[in-house]
């Protein structure tokens, strides 16, 4: 009995280990964010990604019509941003916008994007490593439609 009791909390120290050396890479990794031709880029084939741009149904967020005046909307995008404790600005220019959101326990983090050329804001939020997200960043996009409206 106590060396399945040993055995059990060997292999959970193993994937507490495991995870936090999976969120400290994460922070160092160079992220794959940017427009490529106007949008933004894919999601790939793990399911720990949403984007606008996405093809595959369980992958793909709407884009959200703009409301005039647009300044506002994004003023008030930005004001949203700057509420959540894990969320830091990385990149701004005059149609786009690049958040990391780190998470608390293990230091993951997420790359979410945000372009505006026109009307229409899309959006995208992605994982860096592994291959679940558990629905994080679909849920995270949710709630920053969610305040938007």
């Amino acid at each position: 009995m106590k060396i399945l009791f040993a055995l059990i909390l060997l292999i959970i120290c193993f994937f507490i280990v495991r995870f936090f050396f999976l969120g400290k890479k994460s922070q160092t990794m160079t992220p794959t964010v940017g427009l490529i031709n106007g949008a933004l880029q894919g999601c790939g084939e793990k399911p720990n990604c949403v984007s606008s741009f996405a093809n595959d149904k369980e992958k793909h967020i709407e884009a959200l019509p703009i409301s005039n005046p647009k300044n506002e909307f994004i003023n008030k995008l930005k004001k949203i941003i700057n509420d959540q404790k894990s969320a830091k600005l990385i990149s701004e220019t005059t149609d786009y916008m690049h958040i990391e959101f780190q998470s608390t326990l293990f230091g993951f983090v997420d790359d979410v994007e945000f372009y505006f050329p026109q009307d229409k804001l899309f959006m995208r939020s992605a994982s860096r490593v592994g291959t679940s997200d558990l629905g994080q960043n679909r849920k995270r996009l949710n709630l920053i439609i969610k305040l938007l409206n």
